[in-house]
């Protein structure tokens, strides 16, 4: 093997095992329940900022300016979904998570979420 290919090797494993590459994995079951449930979740969907929980028996709170709503949500095939009634005719939305820092994680369709 050349010295520029053990080079380039070398350094696609030192990527792979950077911090940086560790901290975007996509959650697992496990993971999702053990790092979201019974925490304060907050997020921003374009000018509208809101905060959710997700409590253990399945039930969901969320607050969104000055309105509140109730919804469920469980985990299936290491993937969050959430029902909320008044958003998308009451249709049941699922999306993996994946961790993009200490207590943040990506939903499928961008939408970063912080833990508090």
């Amino acid at each position: 093997m050349s010295a520029l290919r053990l080079m380039m090797t070398g350094l696609g494993l030192a990527l792979l095992a950077s911090p940086a590459a560790a901290q975007q994995a996509q959650l697992n079951t496990t993971q999702i329940n053990n790092e979201i449930v019974g925490k304060v979740l907050s997020g921003r969907r374009g000018l509208m900022s809101f905060k959710m929980l997700h409590r253990p028996d399945g039930t969901s709170q969320m607050e969104a300016g000055l309105r509140s709503m109730d919804g469920t949500w469980r985990v299936t095939e290491d993937q969050l979904c959430m029902t909320w009634p008044k958003f998308r005719g009451g249709k049941e939305r699922c999306s993996p998570l994946t961790k993009v820092g200490p207590a943040r994680y990506k939903l499928r369709n961008g939408m970063v979420l912080t833990a508090q």
